[in-house]
């Protein structure tokens, strides 16, 4: 594997819509010609794929002289093809990987991954400069392991969309009204008390082993992976691992961060929150 490119070509695809570059040589001339793999987990070969590929190779090309070929598999297939690849030394470039999919803290501690930040051939100093400036150091600082580097955080996780999806026929037959769009997580709960009150044998929420809706909401960073009751706040300045049983909400957390905040959206046979 060709790390220096990846990192390269990573910072590009990254930064193409803000213009930041990651460091290192401009201009494809002074490199050999290399083609990428890049593995994704989506919903298998789409059929635009190779339009992707092309418009990618027509960026990179001219400034690293690379192309990539994307491989997207599906994602009840991805955790088992991903582990198989990885433990068969098969050669990739790049890959998704988390906490709660090929979970990453483990294959790093394995040697998996290149280690970024290797002070005998720092790739990160080499080539990730403006990509650690432009994540800041706090949250790039989120995918290392004991002070080492595997990975490159995506910032899109700081934003997220979770919610309850609530029965019409039930809200209809109760009166029930749902607050507007600016909802507070506060606000469901006279609704869950009245639904209670009606249908006592029900459960107003839904859980299962590994995902509650308290834990959603509090958003947790899971580091060894959610089946391990291991958690961290992935804002402020609390950076103890805890006990997620013997926790409660930070205050003072930022809006929508604790699910403090949500969208209600409408449609002929639901209402989701």
């Amino acid at each position: 594997m060709r790390t220096g490119r990846v990192l390269l070509v990573l910072a590009v695809l990254a930064f193409v819509a803000t213009g930041v570059w990651a460091g290192g040589q401009q201009g494809g001339g002074q490199l050999k010609p290399y083609n990428l793999v890049w593995y994704m987990r989506g919903r298998g070969i789409e059929k635009d794929e190779a339009l992707v590929e092309e418009a990618v190779n027509a960026y990179i090309k001219p400034k690293i002289n690379a192309t990539i070929k994307i491989v997207c598999f599906d994602r009840a297939s991805y955790p088992d093809r991903m582990t198989a690849i990885i433990a068969s030394g098969e050669q990739f470039d790049m890959g998704f990987c988390a906490s709660w999919v090929i979970n990453y803290g483990e294959f790093a501690q394995k040697g998996a991954f290149t280690w970024l930040n290797d002070p005998k051939d720092n790739l990160q100093e080499k080539y990730l400069k403006g990509t650690v400036e432009a994540l800041g150091e706090f949250y790039y600082g989120g995918s290392s392991i004991d002070g080492k580097h595997y990975a490159i955080p995506v910032n899109k996780e700081w934003a997220h969309s979770n919610g309850f999806v609530l029965r019409k026929d039930i809200l209809d037959k109760l009166g029930i009204k749902l607050p507007g769009r600016d909802m507070k997580l506060a606000d469901m709960e006279p609704i869950f008390q009245k639904v209670r009150d009606a249908y006592p044998e029900m459960y107003p929420v839904m859980a299962y082993a590994n995902n509650s809706p308290a834990w959603n909401y509090i958003d947790w960073d899971f580091p060894l992976g959610r089946r391990v009751p291991v958690v961290m706040y992935p804002t402020g300045s609390d950076r103890k691992v805890h006990n997620p049983s013997r926790l409660t909400p930070q205050p003072n957390r930022k809006e929508g961060r604790d699910g403090s905040s949500a969208r209600v959206s409408h449609n002929r046979d639901a209402a989701g929150v």
